[in-house]
C-alpha cells in the first residue's frame, strides 16, 4: 500500500521507491503494467490495515463508507494525482485500474460504487496528462453494466476462474459482445485456489486459455494468476513463448468474429 497506514492521505516513500524500481525494470524488458490503487479486501477483510480505518486515523467508520465519505474520496484522489504524476511518463504503464473486484468490497448499493468510480475515473482522466488507459475490474460480467457504458472507462476488465475453460471465456467476455469497447480477461485460472491448477501438470489449461482468447473478439489474452504454484513450478514458460510466437506480427482487429469454444479440450 503506497499510503501509510496510521498516517492517513501521505504516503510510504520506501514502498514508492521499490516501484520506481519494478517500473524501472519493466521499461528494460518491455513488461507493461496494469496499475491497480487498491483491491477488495481493502475495503473488506482487510479493513483493519486501510488508511481510511478511522481506528487508523482516517475517515470511515466503515469499510462501506470508503465509497461515500468525503473526505475518504479526497484521500483518493491524492493517491491517484500523486501517483500519476510520479509514474504516468512511464511507457511500461498500459492502464490504471480503480480497484481490484470492485463488486467484492463491502458497500450498501452498487449505485454507490458506480458514481464513486465515475467520480475517481474522471478525477484520474484530469490528473494524467499522458492519457493512459483507465479501467476497474470485477468478477461479474453483470455487475453495474451502466459502468463500461461510461467513456471514462477504456476497456472492460473482467476475471474469471473455472476448470472448463471454454465455458469460463465464453461466459465472463461474451456479455459484452455488443458493447465498442475492448475487453480483457485480466485474471484466469482454473480456480480461486493455488492447488486448483497443480493437476494440469503439461499446461494444457493455459493454452486453452491463451489460444481461445488469441482468436475470439476480446482485446489481449487470458492472464494466468497462478504463476507461482502453476506456471514457475511445471515452468510452463515454453506455453507461453509459443502463444508469442503464434500471434506474433497479428493484427487482430476485426478479424474474429466469433467466441471460440470447442476447439481445444479442457
Amino acid at each position: 500500500n503506497l499510503e501509510r497506514k496510521t498516517d492517513p492521505g501521505t504516503f510510504d516513500l520506501a514502498e514508492c521507491q521499490r516501484l520506481d524500481e519494478l517500473v524501472a525494470q519493466a521499461e528494460e524488458s518491455g513488461v507493461r503494467l496494469i496499475f491497480c490503487f487498491t483491491f477488495h479486501g481493502a475495503v473488506g477483510d482487510f479493513w483493519g490495515d486501510s488508511p481510511y480505518n478511522q481506528a487508523n486515523g482516517g475517515p470511515c467508520a466503515r469499510p462501506q463508507d470508503f465509497f461515500t465519505d468525503s473526505k475518504a474520496r479526497r484521500q483518493f484522489k491524492r493517491l491517484l494525482s500523486y501517483t500519476a504524476a510520479r509514474w504516468g511518463q512511464s511507457p511500461a504503464i498500459l492502464s490504471w485500474e480503480l480497484i481490484n473486484e470492485m463488486n467484492l468490497a463491502r458497500f450498501d448499493s452498487p449505485e454507490e460504487v458506480l458514481s464513486w468510480s465515475r467520480d475517481m475515473a474522471g478525477h484520474l482522466k484530469g490528473a494524467d496528462i499522458h492519457g493512459h488507459l483507465v479501467t476497474t475490474s470485477a468478477t461479474e460480467a453483470n455487475f453495474i453494466p451502466e459502468l463500461w457504458n461510461d467513456s471514462r472507462f477504456d476497456f472492460v476488465s473482467i476475471h474469471g476462474y473455472g476448470k472448463n475453460t471454454h465455458d469460463v471465456i465464453y461466459n465472463y467476455l461474451s456479455p459484452f459482445r455488443t458493447l465498442n469497447k475492448p475487453v480483457l480477461l485480466a485474471e484466469y485460472g482454473g480456480g480461486t485456489e493455488a492447488g486448483d491448477d497443480i493437476p494440469d501438470k503439461t499446461g494444457l489449461r493455459l493454452q486453452t486459455s491463451l489460444r481461445l482468447t488469441a482468436c475470439s473478439p476480446n482485446c489481449g489474452l487470458a492472464l494466468p494468476w497462478w504463476w507461482d504454484t502453476y506456471i514457475e513450478a511445471r515452468n510452463l514458460y515454453p506455453v507461453l513463448a509459443a502463444t508469442g510466437r503464434f500471434i506474433a506480427g497479428e493484427d487482430r482487429r476485426g478479424r474474429f468474429n466469433e467466441w471460440v469454444r470447442k476447439s481445444y479440450p479442457s
